[in-house]
């Protein structure tokens, strides 16, 4: 994942959601890590698959509610509101039979 126009550090802890396209009761998730990867899970039958299920996503960012090691909640990351709901976000991915990678590239938001 890329943050374009800023530092991808401040999405740190926070999920990318992706709904699979046909099919919105199939979730794919990830927690962003520090050098913008995340790793893709989806929930099946009860069941945490640690892959994606084959087909197109569209994406979202999830804010965590998590906090940090010293007790302090997650900042909100400098992203338009607009990355929040898959449906609204523009962010979208495809996972094949062969491979599970994708690339996110997100901007910041205007000052």
């Amino acid at each position: 994942m890329t943050l374009e126009g800023g530092d991808v550090s401040p999405l740190v802890g926070h999920h990318v959601e992706g709904v699979l396209e046909g099919n919105p009761s199939v979730l794919a998730s990830g927690v962003i890590q520090k050098d913008g990867v995340f790793a893709l899970e989806s929930l099946l039958e009860g069941k945490v698959l640690k892959e994606a299920m084959p087909g197109k996503y569209n994406a979202r960012i999830v804010l965590s509610d998590d906090v940090d090691d010293n007790g302090k909640r997650l900042p909100r990351p400098p992203l338009s509101k607009s990355f929040l709901k898959a449906a609204a976000s523009g962010l979208s991915f495809e996972v094949s039979e062969t491979s599970s990678d994708v690339q996110l590239s997100l901007t910041t938001r205007a000052k």
